[in-house]
């Protein structure tokens, strides 16, 4: 019984860490600010993998808010032109949270993976409440046998 226990613990633990971690374009679409940032690298990559070709980039930036630099990055595929990445020095757009600015990304991303996260998110916590159910269930089950 002490192990179903732990496993609902950490499924709903898990849950919420991931959901947390999907939702957080949501949250700073709802309650961010934009600004701007300054490019501070750019970099492309290419990956041939079973006759395929990948190419993915990664931005870094920085950006200020009351006087307090932060830095963050943005990654992407699929651009196989290297001048259509930003160039070092270039302003870029970044969404940030005004109480916690070192949560940001850029106001370009897609919000649907981190959608698709979250809900993975929802499901653990969903499975963790109905094992913690039918534990409930059989527990009850059991008192009601053992009655004289």
């Amino acid at each position: 019984m002490r192990g179903k226990g732990c496993r609902r613990v950490v499924l709903t633990g898990m849950g919420l860490l991931v959901g947390l971690l999907g939702m957080h374009g949501f949250v700073l679409r709802a309650a961010g600010r934009t600004t701007a940032g300054v490019v501070t690298q750019a970099m492309q990559f290419v990956n041939q993998d079973a006759g395929e070709t990948d190419f993915s980039y990664q931005i870094c930036y920085q950006f200020a808010v009351d006087g307090q630099d932060y830095v963050g990055n943005a990654s992407g595929k699929n651009i196989r032109d290297v001048a259509r990445l930003p160039m070092v020095g270039s302003l870029v757009e970044i969404r940030y949270l005004p109480g916690a600015p070192f949560l940001n990304e850029s106001a370009d991303i897609n919000p649907l993976p981190g959608f698709a996260i979250g809900l993975l998110g929802i499901l653990l916590i969903g499975l963790s409440l109905r094992l913690g159910l039918r534990r409930d269930e059989r527990t009850s089950e059991a008192c009601v046998r053992a009655r004289p």
